[in-house]
């Protein structure tokens, strides 16, 4: 949804129930077109919006900091932290990785749901992947009770998501890696998990 001025943002929060859900790094060749009317080139942020009068009806905006930080204000919710793959070499470094929520709460995650909720969140990125689909509606079930080991359904339905894709994660992360410094991941546990299920994994090679 077009989200360009002021006076549009205030219109659509008057219209809609508007909820920040993802604060994404581009990865180094990436961009997004803002539905600020702008190009992104190094992190967005994703918002689910509700109507207020049917809430079947929902529409979604992406756009930069200006833009998000205006929704912040005007509807009082803070926008997520930022959650970027790529190694932080600066000498002040933020946690951008979910480790802490957006109240600058630590968050305690378990080993294997993290396991997962990164693959998810590598996918997003490495696929330019789009608000709505199957991949986003396993990033917010994740994001609730960290604490909690994940399913087994979970992990097959992003396994399957990558398999569609005919060759592991960590194949798709090697590919990226001449541009971008990634952070190192761990899926030994999702392996495990679906190895003892007699389930092909395309986590890794």
């Amino acid at each position: 949804m077009n989200c360009k001025g002021k006076e549009t943002r205030i219109s659509i929060v008057e219209k809609y129930y508007v909820y920040p859900q993802a604060h994404l790094k581009l990865l180094n060749g990436q961009f997004k077109h803002s539905d600020a009317e702008a190009k992104i080139t190094d992190h967005y942020y994703i918002f689910i919006l509700i109507d207020k009068k049917d809430k079947t009806k929902k529409d979604t905006i992406c756009c930069g900091y200006k833009a998000a930080k205006h929704f912040e204000e005007l509807t009082g919710k803070k926008l997520p932290r930022l959650y970027s793959p790529i190694k932080d070499t600066s000498p002040h470094k933020d946690k951008t990785d979910n480790i802490y929520d957006k109240d600058h709460t630590k968050i305690v995650w378990d080993e294997t749901r993290k396991q997962l909720y990164d693959a998810v969140m590598l996918i997003i990125l490495l696929w330019n992947a789009s608000p709505g689909t199957d991949i986003f509606t396993i990033k917010y079930y994740l994001e609730n009770y960290t604490y909690l080991k994940p399913p087994l359904q979970k992990i097959k339905g992003v396994n399957t998501i990558i398999k569609s894709r005919k060759v592991p994660l960590t194949d798709h992360i090697k590919k990226m890696s001449d541009k971008n410094n990634f952070k190192e991941y761990k899926f030994d546990l999702l392996v495990k998990i679906l190895e003892e299920n007699n389930i092909k994994q395309y986590f890794q090679d």
